[in-house]
């Protein structure tokens, strides 16, 4: 099997890295977001159900304890709501509101604005094996660290 050196996946890691979120954070501006935020926004509406805090932070990579923080603030500004666990009351869960979900639809409308010249060219085949290049790799990834 053919690798690519370690040098060439860090330099287009990091310029992939470095566009999109220049992108997502313009787009995410108006909207008082930011990408970490909108991440959790994004998967909650992809659920739609009602989940634990700490099924959010395994499923977005971060620490419990920040993403309370962000959904509290979330909370405040009536995109999610967090629901004390009825069985334990130290636990929380969280659902997204129909203003939440309101933000998604007119936020998918942005992203197109903003990311459809980044796909100039590109077939929707090349996209599709891009996504699922990124999510066999996240795969891999998660698997070795278990």
């Amino acid at each position: 099997m053919l690798y690519p050196k370690a040098t060439k996946i860090a330099l287009l890691q990091s310029k992939f890295h470095r566009i999109t979120k220049h992108q997502m954070t313009k787009a995410l501006k108006p909207f008082g977001l930011n990408i970490v935020e909108w991440t959790i926004l994004g998967y909650l509406d992809h659920i739609n159900t009602l989940t634990s805090l700490s099924r959010v932070s395994e499923e977005v990579g971060i620490q419990d304890s920040f993403v309370t923080v962000l959904c509290s603030k979330m909370e405040k500004s009536g995109l999610v709501k967090i629901i004390p666990d009825k069985a334990d009351k130290r636990r929380k869960n969280i659902q997204i509101t129909k203003e939440g979900k309101k933000i998604v639809s007119i936020m998918q409308e942005q992203f197109i604005v903003y990311f459809s010249p980044l796909f100039k060219g590109l077939k929707e085949v090349d996209i599709a094996n891009f996504l699922s290049v990124l999510k066999k790799i996240i795969k891999n990834f998660d698997s070795r660290l278990m």
